[in-house]
């Protein structure tokens, strides 16, 4: 329900909302700039520390005292007029792309595409660029910011990260992830996900004259076909994807090992939970 005080100051709003669009467009050839640069420093889940510290470089430039915990999560502070209470702008630094992936920028009619330019090295950027903007505009945040770039946010990462700088900073009160696929989009539902590593062993041995033993690849390839049959809920939707699979030594081996790994998503925790006990259970 509206107040008189809201549609008095409606107006006034309006107008910081266009100050703040204009600073952030002015901002945006940087905000590339600094991406592509992220962009091209490999960062695994497991090996960000490369690019852990040259974020870490590019806020010292900026001035702001920063710290690199023991994981690699870089952390800096823009203080605000309260100095009580902190709102966290996160964006993790890893992607889904091994250390061997080329890391080629295409530029083309305003479009830049490389691995893991929008998840997530432009929402990096934009969170390195935040202390230029309010600079720019002259302005002091009504509290605290902290803003990081942290770690272990992809595959099996299980946000090691977000974990770690949340324990190190308990005056934390709201937090913003920033993901440079999401940018212009405000996701306020939350998505859930579990993940699993799921590992087989057998006795192996050669193809041909111990051909009768347990192979781990046959029997990995078994469990994921029946964990395909399982009938999930569209509403609220819920999901289970096998992402990856390895294993085995040569190809005239009977495998006596694989893994593979599995994701599970959905929007209640309700169901997310009992999909895992069910998964559990097996």
């Amino acid at each position: 329900m509206s107040t008189r005080s809201d549609v008095r100051n409606a107006p006034v709003h309006a107008m910081r909302l266009h100050r703040i669009r204009e600073a952030s467009v002015a901002r945006t050839p940087i905000v590339l700039q600094r991406a592509i640069q992220i962009a091209s420093v490999s960062a695994p889940t497991g090996d960000e520390l490369d690019r852990s510290l040259f974020v870490k470089t590019l806020f010292t430039e900026l001035g702001f005292e920063t710290r690199t915990d023991d994981i690699g999560d870089v952390v800096a502070r823009v203080p605000g007029k309260d100095r009580s209470k902190t709102v966290l702008l996160a964006a993790h630094l890893d992607t889904v792309f091994p250390r061997s992936t080329p890391i080629e920028v295409a530029e083309e009619s305003g479009r830049i595409a490389a691995p893991g330019i929008g998840d997530n090295s432009l929402g990096v950027a934009c969170v390195v660029s935040v202390p230029e903007i309010l600079a720019d505009l002259g302005e002091t945040p009504a509290v605290d910011l902290l803003l990081t770039g942290n770690v272990g946010e992809e595959g099996v990462g299980n946000l090691r990260g977000m974990r770690s700088v949340m324990d190190a900073f308990p005056d934390v009160r709201a937090v913003i992830a920033v993901e440079g696929h999401n940018l212009g989009r405000v996701t306020h539902v939350a998505v859930g996900s579990r993940r699993l590593r799921v590992r087989i062993t057998g006795q192996g041995g050669h193809s041909w004259g111990d051909f009768g033993n347990a192979n781990a690849i046959h029997a990995a390839g078994d469990i994921v076909h029946e964990l395909a049959k399982i009938a999930l809920p569209a509403s609220p939707k819920t999901t289970l994807n096998v992402g990856m699979i390895r294993g085995g030594i040569s190809i005239n081996t009977i495998a006596p090992e694989a893994s593979f790994d599995l994701d599970m998503r959905s929007i209640e925790e309700f169901s997310l939970r009992r999909l895992a006990e069910r998964l559990a259970h097996y």
